[in-house]
């Protein structure tokens, strides 16, 4: 009997490159392994504070030379188990799922398995090869920053250049590509000749050493494809950040074992461009810390101020170049954080208004009898109806039940959006929302960017890396006040700007009729039916 196995292989090679001047900040997650909308780049903007991308102002004609770690990974999953096909149950029976950074554990479904009352044994054997992509970096002395960008800086637009290209840019990328294959096949007994031998022809075709297999180790894939398909072979590939662009690529099909190693090998090929596969991670570095940049705004430039000392003379001192480039970042940060928050009160007005024009549009009818699709989350049968299979409608209540976060009808989507159920039966959600984004935007947005934006020293826009935005000109010059950019408190999502005390304040409850628009708008319907499992009789408005 063949014990369970694991095999691996690891190969490491490095490939010294440039030494970088300056250490960036190293951003890694599942927002870049699990969104493919995203799409890092070298040169592209960035803000630590928001986690948005901008556009591309920086541009490297040559990145230093990547280093690689190759794995390949040759697994048997579990034990071999026999199963009795009449008791099987999905959960009986361990598979590996592929994923683009690992594997994970899942199930397989009972009809997987034979369906006859035999005691038949399944095995499972994952091959996993992977590529990481590491060190690449832009060559920053062949780099340079955008013509359009650099434009922006020449004319003292500092603003506009951070609404553009962020506050810092990336300046490297962390890659990885794989391909998993699962071997799935059958045997008759736990302790068949023939399962023997599959291990074997597994082996064989993934080109690994087979110790003591004799003829096995010269590949006889007419004789390994025939004794596959007599075990009822299966194999599934994947592969995940492939570049197939090549004319010479072949396919990852595979209809036989010397195909498959056909495959690997066209896998391990596509595999090898340092340009593509799964963003792992980036680095990110400040535009402060960039020569270029220093030149083009005049970090560099010498900047002296008069200040009274201890004997009460006026003396001329020289601003510090570090103080000048720590404010930019700062205040950098702190603009790019206010556009992320004017920008979601903005578009929280366009999506209340275009989820409002699709409800109002609909009849009664139509509304009661139809669920509104979660936004993130499936719609799942078994929620929406009780255990009598009679439909679980929402009543008129102004309290918002716990489930319909996840669950709710169109009339009672309607009748929330309509602020029914808000305390401040004065205005509408969609004259509230428009309320915040004005005040917002004319009492600190505007007056803070102004701030921001003045000469300073006899400087052309210098405020933005003369002063700090938490400044309150307590400092002893009546100038350095930054008020109301220092109000922090302004620049989180559940606040709003209070006219009365002239300052941000704090949303002490949360507004029902954000939450659904966050989880249901734009709206799209699904039918509701008198009985989940009669759906030819429509759910009868009441």
């Amino acid at each position: 009997m063949v014990l369970p196995f694991s095999f691996s292989l690891l190969v490491l090679c490095l490939i010294p490159g440039p030494e970088n001047t300056a250490i960036g900040t190293v951003i890694r997650g599942r927002i870049f392994t699990q969104n493919k909308d995203i799409n890092p780049a070298i040169g592209r903007g960035y803000s630590l504070a928001t986690g948005m991308m901008f556009s591309k102002c920086f541009h490297a004609p040559l990145s230093t030379a990547p280093s690689f770690d190759y794995t390949y990974q040759f697994t048997e999953i579990g034990n071999r188990q026999s199963y009795d096909t009449n008791t099987l149950t999905a959960s009986d029976i361990p598979i590996l799922v592929p994923s683009p950074v690992g594997v994970i554990v899942g199930n397989v479904h009972q009809n997987d398995a034979n369906s006859t009352a035999t005691t038949t044994s399944t095995h499972r054997i994952q091959a996993v090869m992977s590529v990481d992509k590491y060190y690449e970096s832009a060559d920053e002395s062949t780099s340079y920053i955008l013509p359009q960008a650099e434009a922006l800086l020449q004319s003292g637009s500092y603003i506009s250049f951070i609404q553009s290209c962020g506050p810092m840019f990336i300046r490297g990328i962390r890659r990885v590509s794989q391909i998993n294959a699962m071997f799935r096949y059958e045997t008759k007994s736990s302790i068949s000749s023939e399962s023997e031998t599959t291990h074997v022809i597994v082996l064989a075709a993934a080109a690994l050493p087979v110790p003591g297999a004799g003829a096995f180790n010269s590949y006889d894939y007419e004789q390994t494809d025939k004794m596959a398909l007599d075990d009822k072979m299966q194999i599934e590939i994947q592969g995940f950040g492939l570049d197939l662009s090549s004319p010479n690529a072949h396919s990852l099909m595979c209809n036989s074992m010397a195909e498959f190693q056909l495959a690997l090998q066209t896998g391990y090929a596509a595999m090898l461009n340092p340009q593509t596969g799964v963003v792992k991670s980036i680095e990110v570095v400040p535009w402060a810390n960039n020569i270029q940049f220093q030149l083009l705004a005049k970090i560099q430039t010498v900047l002296t101020y008069p200040t009274i000392n201890a004997d009460g003379d006026t003396v001329i001192k020289k601003f510090p170049t570090e103080i000048k480039r720590f404010n930019f970042l700062a205040n950098a940060e702190h603009i790019a954080k206010m556009e992320e928050i004017s920008r979601y009160k903005y578009n929280m007005i366009n999506h209340l208004q275009n989820c409002m024009g699709k409800l109002w549009s609909e009849t009664e009818t139509h509304l009661c009898s139809h669920w509104v699709q979660h936004r993130k989350f499936p719609f799942v049968t078994s929620n929406a109806y009780s255990q009598n299979q009679v439909p679980a409608t929402l009543t008129d209540n102004v309290v918002l039940e716990s489930r319909e976060e996840t669950l709710i009808t169109a009339a009672r989507l309607k009748y929330i959006l309509n602020g029914q159920d808000d305390t401040d039966e004065s205005k509408l959600p969609i004259e509230l929302a428009m309320e915040e984004y004005l005040n917002f935007n004319t009492h600190y947005y505007a007056k803070c960017m102004k701030k921001l934006t003045e000469d300073h020293y006899d400087q052309l826009a210098a405020s933005l890396y003369t002063k700090h935005f938490m400044d309150d000109g307590t400092d002893g010059e009546a100038d350095n006040g930054l008020f109301p950019c220092n109000d922090v408190l302004c620049t989180m999502k559940n606040t709003y700007w209070d006219i009365a005390q002239n300052k941000c304040v704090l949303r002490q409850v949360d507004r029902n009729w954000e939450k659904m628009v966050h989880n249901f708008c734009s709206p799209e319907y699904i039918a509701a039916y008198n009985d989940q499992q009669n759906s030819a009789t429509p759910l009868i408005c009441t």
